[in-house]
């Protein structure tokens, strides 16, 4: 049985975000999902190289497609108002950028910074 490669331009990842709080031993935990554009090898390295690479907010700008399940003040249903209040919070573009890796480069769960086994 053969694997069979569906290219599509776009994916969608779940995106964990911890957010500290007053208490250090119980920060603030959730997720939403995005959907992302999926870029080739070559235009990935483009985006990351260290001398020509856009800062992290013009990253999410460029890759960003839509979100979901992320409840903000004011319209949850405007994509521009939501990307933006991503890229405004370390947390949640923290979150963001490291989900976009893990998810666009194939890391397998058990190979994760998640993974209790590292």
């Amino acid at each position: 049985m053969s694997f069979k490669f569906v290219k599509t331009d776009t994916f969608k990842h779940r995106v964990d975000v911890v957010v500290p709080s007053d208490d250090p031993n119980k920060p603030h935990t959730g997720h939403f999902f995005a959907t992302s554009r999926r870029y080739s090898k070559d235009k990935l390295r483009e985006l990351t190289a260290e001398d020509t690479a856009p800062g992290d907010d013009e990253f999410i700008r460029q890759t960003l497609v839509q979100v979901d399940a992320l409840e903000v003040e004011g319209d949850t249903n405007d994509q521009q108002a939501l990307r933006e209040t991503i890229i405004g919070d370390s947390a949640l573009s923290a979150g963001y950028l490291k989900s976009y890796f893990q998810a666009s480069n194939g890391v397998a769960e058990k190979n994760s910074l998640r993974s209790s086994r590292r």
